[in-house]
């Protein structure tokens, strides 16, 4: 009996310190980021886009935007063919394509 409450004991202390600890936390000494660092680091350009008629639009974040339109508080500059350039507060930033990607969508 003596054994089976040292280990029920044993067993909900370590429930405890393990319960303290949240692991969603970033790691010891990491500063948290503000959020607007977090948005400007969740732009994520997923495609470029040409039609027949030379129109270009760039896929960001799932939004098809052309030069001039905004997503969130950057102004999309201009696109090129495997990046685009967005500006925030005087700032202009370059996204670039995961991987340079050109194909023709017909012959």
């Amino acid at each position: 009996m003596f054994k089976l409450a040292l280990l029920a004991s044993a067993l909900l202390g370590a429930a405890s310190a393990w319960a303290a600890v949240d692991p969603t936390l970033p790691p010891a000494g990491q500063a948290a980021v503000s959020a607007a660092q977090a948005s400007e680091e969740t732009l994520q350009l997923q495609a470029i886009l040409r039609d027949r008629r030379g129109a270009v639009r760039a896929m960001i974040n799932g939004q098809s935007l052309s030069v001039g339109d905004r997503i969130g508080g950057h102004q999309l500059v201009a696109i090129n063919k495997a990046d685009v350039v967005l500006e925030h507060a005087g700032q202009q930033r370059t996204v670039r394509l995961a991987r340079p990607v050109i194909t023709k969508s017909r012959p």
